[in-house]
């Protein structure tokens, strides 16, 4: 796979995944939570403070910032609101290149 792109933040469809399942009492809630966590984590180092939200599709060739990834990781965070303590304090988390 030469020139793919091994980087994505496009988690937040996972996040909601498991935040589902959980709800459903279905397979391991202590994975999903430990998942989910680990994934916040990194965005909170990465992608929220590079700004660097990288492709939407990994099978193309090259480098893209696909602000469809700081749109639906914003979306999560505005929705979970109590993971992301700061973000309606004013601090700019997520930057588009709008």
């Amino acid at each position: 796979m030469s020139g793919m792109s091994s980087y994505t933040t496009n988690w937040a469809g996972t996040l909601m995944l498991f935040s589902e399942l959980k709800k459903m009492e279905q397979g391991s809630s202590t994975l999903y939570q430990h998942a989910s966590d680990l994934i916040i984590a990194w965005m909170k180092t990465y992608p929220l403070n590079t700004h660097k939200w990288g492709p939407f599709f990994e099978d193309i060739p090259g480098w893209s910032d696909t602000q469809i990834n700081a749109v639906t990781f914003a979306q999560y965070m505005m929705n979970h609101q109590a993971l992301f303590p700061n973000v309606n304090t004013g601090k700019k988390y997520i930057r588009l290149g709008l």
